[in-house]
């Protein structure tokens, strides 16, 4: 494997849609209207799988306690997490209500970028020496190991999205989780990080 300094670029925005869904708020007469708004915006920013084979985001963000990620980020200062507010009754997790936040080193994939997530309705902000565990953003530390652009045969992971595999070579699905199952066992070497994949595997060695 031949590692790559990725070059940070400008990170897409989520709350891209509520401009979108504003700018037409007196049509908006039906949900299908609100999906379009959504399928419209992911599609100009994500690679689209009849050019450029690929599910989307390939592995989830992990989420660590406090005490794991306060070692982590001694040695990595500028790894990228959210608070999760912690429904005491169930001890569900969800993340938290954020104030408008900026981060260094965002890119696309990398999850970095400024946000302003008001989270779910009834959300109460949540700082991080109240939290005791943190959503990983998993395309920073994909970026930052520098698998963003990294090319195997037939397939890869995209230029611009370090959680989008891709399988621009119509590889098999084996060489395609080969390569998932490379990166999990570099990140978990690399930052003890166990990553999960996100879409249902129905037949790994085919």
């Amino acid at each position: 494997q031949q590692q790559q300094q990725p070059q940070p670029q400008p990170q897409p925005q989520p709350q891209q849609l509520l401009p979108t869904v504003d700018q037409t708020a007196q049509l908006v007469t039906h949900p299908r209207q609100i999906f379009d708004a959504v399928v419209a915006i992911r599609r100009s920013k994500l690679p689209d799988p009849s050019d450029i084979p690929n599910v989307g985001s390939f592995f989830q963000s992990p989420v660590l306690d406090a005490a794991t990620l306060a070692a982590l980020r001694s040695k990595w200062p500028g790894l990228v997490a959210f608070p999760m507010h912690e429904d005491r009754a169930t001890g569900a997790t969800a993340p938290a209500a954020r104030q408008e936040t900026t981060r260094e080193d965002s890119g696309p994939g990398s999850e970095c970028a400024a946000t302003d997530d008001k989270g779910a309705p009834g959300d109460t902000a949540v700082s991080d020496s109240q939290a005791r565990r943190f959503k990983v953003a998993a395309g920073w530390v994909l970026q930052h190991a520098g698998w963003r652009g990294f090319r195997e045969g037939p397939v890869g992971i995209h230029k611009h999205h370090a959680l989008v595999l891709i399988n621009p070579g119509h590889g098999s699905g084996k060489q395609v989780v080969g390569l998932a199952r490379r990166i999990q066992a570099d990140i978990l070497a690399r930052y003890g990080i166990a990553l999960t994949i996100e879409p249902t595997i129905i037949a790994e060695g085919v």
